[in-house]
């Protein structure tokens, strides 16, 4: 896994246990599962925590699979911001003065 490439924070999903871990630069949270609640995990004592080792060996090696991958896009954002505000002007324009509800039909 190339470490360049990976984004933080990533969630994945273990479909047979039910459970969800949600892995950030400096710490893991893992919902569901075996044991209810949610358990932090921040390495070994007196070892850093490492976010690729948790996705290689923790998370990846037993089950889970990416279910969102953090997005660190700038152009993809802004393609998704001017989306919205070509959509929210196109509603304004069908308005007349005063304002009005409108309902987009996508």
């Amino acid at each position: 896994m190339a470490r360049k490439n990976i984004a933080f924070p990533q969630v994945l999903k273990n479909a047979r246990d039910g459970s969800v871990v949600i892995i950030y630069w400096d710490r893991a949270e893992y919902y569901g599962g075996p044991h209810p609640g949610v358990t932090i995990y921040r390495g070994e004592d007196g070892q850093k925590f490492d976010p690729f080792n948790e996705l290689e060996n923790i998370a990846l090696g037993n089950g889970y699979r990416f279910v969102h991958q953090a997005r660190d896009n700038h152009i993809e954002k802004d393609a998704y911001i001017a989306d919205l505000e070509n959509r929210i002007d196109a509603m304004k324009n069908q308005c007349p003065e005063g304002g009005c509800l409108v309902e987009e039909v996508v």
